[in-house]
């Protein structure tokens, strides 16, 4: 049976209001990271973060904690059309951004994985250097993920960790510190040094704005 034309002009409607909205309401979160973005470049010390990793073109470099893709999209042109960038995140909104943004890049090196609390799913592919930043006072089973990079990283690879840290003195528990979002570096130092990583350098003042807590920089090496 064949539908009148009005009411298919009225479903026509009802499924093209909802897409203009949808499209419309990207179009307006993708502007807003654009301008966050910006804002980030002028503190968050990307140049320095990206440089501690000794990437170079054709190499295979995990963003774990991805979001939107803040340092993804700022890793793919280091690594090249030969590389990759698995960007990782276990929230799904933000891995829709990054895969929209990914295509209005060009960005084919950058692959986006959905991982979970206790497995990024990344595969077992070697890589050559694994970014966490502003993630790791996240981790909720902090020794099975460090576990599974330790196990896919190459030797002499990179593992570069970038946090806020409280700006008070130590006392309150790594549990109470996450849950201000903060982190000392003596706690995440200690599990991957457990987890078979190297210190290499840290920097307890990596990142000081008087307004904000500081951000402390850690850069390990698999032996």
């Amino acid at each position: 049976m064949r539908l009148p034309p009005i009411a298919v002009r009225f479903a026509a409607v009802l499924i093209l209001v909802p897409l203009l909205y949808v499209g419309w309401h990207g179009g307006q979160t993708l502007g807003l990271l654009t301008r966050v973005e910006a804002e980030r470049d002028r503190w968050q010390r990307p140049e320095d973060i990206i440089r501690a990793l000794a990437i170079t073109r054709g190499d295979i470099v995990v963003d774990l904690g991805c979001g939107s893709g803040y340092f993804a999209t700022r890793l793919a042109p280091v690594v090249g059309r030969d590389g990759r960038v698995l960007a990782v995140d276990i929230r799904r909104q933000p891995l829709v951004f990054l895969w929209i943004r990914r295509l209005m890049l060009g960005a084919w090196q950058i692959q986006v994985v959905l991982g979970n609390e206790n497995d990024p799913h990344i595969g077992t592919d070697r890589v050559d250097a694994v970014l966490i930043v502003n993630t790791y006072h996240e981790l909720t089973n902090a020794a099975a993920v460090m576990s599974t990079l330790h196990g896919v990283l190459k030797s002499g690879g990179r593992l570069v960790v970038a946090d806020r840290r409280p700006r008070l003195g130590p006392g309150a528990s790594a549990e109470a510190e996450k849950a201000q979002h903060r982190l000392s570096a003596p706690t995440p130092e200690a599990e991957m040094r457990r987890a078979g990583f190297a210190l290499i350098t840290r920097d307890d003042a990596f990142i000081d704005q008087p307004d904000d807590d500081p951000w402390w920089l850690m850069v390990f090496t698999k032996p």
